[in-house]
């Protein structure tokens, strides 16, 4: 079997990232993305995707939008997957220019076809995702439960604070278990499961900024560096130094 290889690649020009796993195993425990909607290419092998919902086996080709906020798990089929995820910004739908943010995205694109990771007609299928989602969710826009806006904020702005239950649940003005079973209801996640991904979400910020991996774990309310490195494993799928190695900014073509 050939080896594994993840990599991130992110536009110099827009809040684009595209993320390429080849031959991976890796599982995704129970997450949400709070920024971004994700639009998922399986280019080869088969994962199983959890939701709310129910639970679907996506095979080559399959193509999976993922809003914000929508908790999910990914699986790894048995033979393993071969995937190219686009992340955009929730804010790019706001104010969109469709032609612009398509020809930075065909620009990304182009790279992976000369890489021969992509075909033209798999740039074709995610380019029509991509104006079929923006055309889904103009004037759309999220709706927060003001009870947990405060809160989820805060979590998402301060992951890093040591916060009590106590704490948080006052701030809603809600007993600890009502507060924790509400709260999940809403955002999809216990309250330790957000702080813990958006400490992590923090971190991979801090890590493509090039602070050193101990500075980044006690930025972000990690005081034991192999914990860190642990739960960052957990959640991303390989260690702060891979992930490191993996990222690489895209410079625009002239």
């Amino acid at each position: 079997m050939e080896k594994r290889e993840i990599k991130y690649y992110h536009s110099m020009t827009s809040e684009i990232e595209m993320v390429y796993c080849k031959n991976s195993h890796i599982s995704y425990p129970e997450h949400n993305h709070i920024s971004v909607y994700t639009i998922v290419l399986v280019i080869d092998g088969c994962i199983e995707l959890k939701k709310k919902d129910g639970t679907i086996i996506h095979h080559i080709n399959d193509l999976i939008i993922i809003p914000p906020y929508e908790p999910h798990t990914i699986i790894s089929g048995k033979e393993g997957y071969t995937t190219l995820t686009v992340c955009m910004k929730k804010e790019l739908f706001s104010d969109f220019d469709k032609n612009s943010q398509l020809s930075i995205f065909t620009e990304l694109a182009d790279y992976f076809i000369s890489k021969g990771i992509l075909y033209k007609e798999q740039v074709r299928m995610l380019s029509d995702t991509i104006v079929t989602l923006y055309e889904g969710i103009t004037d759309q826009k999220y709706k927060s439960n003001a009870t947990f806006a405060s809160t989820k904020k805060l979590l998402e702005t301060s992951p890093e604070r040591e916060l009590k239950l106590d704490e948080l649940s006052q701030v809603s003005y809600l007993s600890k278990y009502h507060f924790t079973r509400q709260f999940k209801k809403v955002v999809g996640l216990t309250p330790h499961q957000f702080q813990l991904q958006n400490r992590i979400r923090k971190a991979q910020h801090l890590l493509k900024q090039k602070y050193p991996i101990i500075e980044v774990a006690l930025a972000t309310g990690f005081y034991d560096q192999s914990h860190f490195i642990k739960t960052f494993k957990r959640v991303v799928g390989i260690t702060p130094s891979e992930y490191l190695q993996a990222y690489i900014f895209l410079p625009n073509r002239d």
